[in-house]
């Protein structure tokens, strides 16, 4: 029980989300059976993380593309215009 995925073996089974052969397994782990004994528990059901909203970009802040020069346009593509000409 001791590897990458304890948490996940520990939450399942202390949640009896699975049934392991042996029903005192966690009991017979010395750290798992600290954890089971303070009701210690990662996983809240009742938790619910709200997301945050996107960060808007407003367009009327944006330079039109035809407006803008071939040296600022070389600058945001980043590429020298004299190359392709």
């Amino acid at each position: 029980m001791v590897n990458e995925y304890w948490i996940f073996i520990y939450e399942a089974l202390y949640h009896k989300w699975l049934t392991p052969k042996d029903p005192k397994i966690i009991d017979k782990h010395p750290f798992f059976k600290i954890l089971k004994s303070n009701n210690i528990s990662f996983y809240h059901s009742k938790k619910i993380i709200k997301p945050k909203a996107p960060k808007v970009i407003n367009n009327s802040n944006l330079p039109n593309i035809s407006d803008l020069t071939n040296d600022e346009l070389a600058f945001l593509f980043n590429f020298n215009t004299l190359d392709y000409m």
